[in-house]
């Protein structure tokens, strides 16, 4: 170990050391029981929109409890075991859907699925800013190209946390990445996606909007207040897209001692003199992720040294997932343009370890924010990706003027393109090969893919009301819940934000289903008999 970081780590013992005050830790308690013990008031379909009465948040905590805690998210192999090998092994026999126990027609699409444990939806919550750090004790900055932080909760569970700023409240931007304001748009679309994920039986990680977060030790833009206690942590000039002259005009009053590289924060020498600390910034716009455990609270994540996650081209090797489920999951994640699909994006887990064996292993998408939109390279390398997230021309296949036209169409559902061979789902919808734009993406590991009849049926049921499947109702409430009013991209046709209209984009769902409704596939008997056929 250096001698800076073990300078870090005995400062940050005696900062974290100071015991809770008990009239704070009263006050805490109190405030998080007045808000488990609200009734929440239920009317429209399915479980529609809700209420909730909140308390005021505090204005000062105590480090007490706070200390993050090992998360026991890693999956524990058996001493000796080849990890590698049974990482694959499991990979092969996991599954991809577990039949949901609530009728998808009755899914609460606007709150999600609230467990016992779960944030209520728009709730106000506080926290503490935390960081990453390696195995030096340095911190780390955010990775990925999101506004998004690390917030420890009371008792010391760590979240992340993503963001969006907007005029008022300052920008929202990543170091070396110059985004326009009000721009996150994951903001919107992980809760869209992963709430009809799960409605839908597939894992997916708990994304819940909140009313508010009110984060200590937080500055008004995070990302780059952590890339700047990275750079001193790595005792660097310049690094993480931030420069030192840049954060010590911003930022270097939060750091104290002859060491800055030892990024003693301002918060911990607070916290150390006076055992509180008052300064925090509040996030209005914003969502808190927590990961997916699983039905019982048990999943952990499966990874071996440097395989981690899944591609979706895995799939086809997976031995307990019939040909049907296989072709309704491609067909989803197509539908809704799961964009960065790269295996990182992906995680493996087991929902029942037992000393060091897995029986049942998962496989799930846990990033679905670039979605419901679509893009090639250069989007990524020039926008982050912003062309694939919440884009309804983009997601549509379709140019300014068609799309301007498709708003004001009377009948936006049996709209008919410009051009009819265009498709936003197949490569070939003659000969259903999905994908419509995989060969031209970044990132992705998807491939066209011919999709049987019995699978395009799978998937037509999960959105037929006529077979309880998700109703237009829930797609509204899906849309709501999502708080898409507050997109701070909007489109705008006609001088009115039609990007803020949830009845535009349940129109856009549905005409998008048209596509798939409209094509007839092989049976998997056929393609069988064909590739036999075929063969020399």
């Amino acid at each position: 170990m250096t001698i800076d970081a073990l300078l870090t780590r005995v400062s940050l013992l005696v900062a974290l050391a100071v015991p809770l005050e008990g009239s704070v830790a009263q006050e805490v308690d109190r405030y998080r029981s007045s808000l488990r013990d609200t009734p929440w008031r239920y009317y429209g379909a399915a479980g529609g929109m809700t209420t909730v009465q909140r308390s005021g948040l505090p204005t000062e905590v105590a480090m007490g409890d706070f200390s993050p805690r090992p998360s026991n998210y890693n999956f524990d192999f058996s001493r000796g075991a080849d990890r590698a090998a049974l990482r694959d092994v499991a990979l092969v026999n996991a599954v991809l859907r577990i039949p949901p126990a609530i009728p998808y027609n009755l899914a609460n699409l606007f709150t999600g699925d609230i467990g016992p444990h779960d944030f209520q939806h728009d709730e106000e919550v506080y926290c503490i800013l935390s960081f990453d750090r390696d195995d030096f004790g340095r911190i780390e900055p955010t990775s990925g190209m999101t506004p998004k932080f690390a917030c420890v909760l009371q008792g010391g569970e760590k979240i992340k946390v993503k963001f969006s700023k907007d005029d008022q409240t300052g920008e929202a931007r990543i170091p070396g990445l110059n985004l326009p304001r009000g721009t996150n748009t994951e903001v919107h679309t992980e809760v869209i996606v992963t709430r009809l994920f799960k409605a839908l039986g597939y894992g997916a990680d708990v994304v819940t909007p909140l009313a508010k977060l009110r984060c200590f030790g937080c500055a008004e833009n995070p990302v780059e207040q952590t890339a700047c206690m990275a750079l001193y942590s790595h005792t660097r000039r310049v690094g993480f897209g931030v420069r030192k002259e840049e954060c010590d005009d911003k930022y270097g009053h939060l750091v104290r001692g002859r060491f800055p590289n030892t990024y003693v924060m301002y918060q911990d020498s607070q916290l150390a003199q006076t055992g509180v600390l008052r300064e925090y910034v509040d996030f209005d716009l914003v969502v808190i992720e927590r990961r997916y455990r699983g039905p019982d609270g048990r999943a952990q994540r499966i990874r071996a040294f440097d395989r981690q996650g899944w591609a979706l081209t895995d799939v086809e090797n997976m031995i307990n997932v019939p040909r049907v489920e296989k072709d309704a999951f491609y067909l989803l994640t197509g539908f809704i343009e799961h964009y960065d699909s790269k295996p990182e994006q992906q995680r493996l887990l087991c929902l029942d370890p037992e000393d060091g064996v897995c029986g049942q292993p998962l496989a799930i998408v846990q990033d679905l924010g670039a979605t419901l939109g679509s893009g090639n390279w250069l989007h990524a390398v020039f926008n982050s990706f912003q062309e694939a997230k919440l884009n309804l021309g983009n997601w549509l296949h379709m140019d300014e003027d068609e799309l301007a036209r498709w708003v004001r169409s009377g009948d936006r559902r049996a709209w008919v393109r410009d051009d009819p061979d265009r498709s936003s789902v197949w490569k070939d919808g003659e000969a259903c090969v999905s994908d419509a734009t995989a060969q031209f993406q970044l990132n992705r590991t998807h491939v066209p893919r011919l999709i049987s009849e019995e699978g395009r049926q799978l998937f037509l049921s999960f959105f037929d009301p006529d077979r309880g499947g998700i109703t237009d109702e829930q797609l509204r409430n899906l849309l709501s819940g999502a708080k898409i009013e507050q997109y701070g991209n909007s489109l705008m046709i006609d001088g009115l934000p039609y990007g803020l209209q949830s009845d535009v984009w349940v129109d856009a769902f549905r005409f998008k289903l048209g596509e798939i409704i409209s094509t007839v596939c092989p049976t998997i008997e056929e393609i069988g008999a064909s590739r036999e056929g075929s063969s020399p």
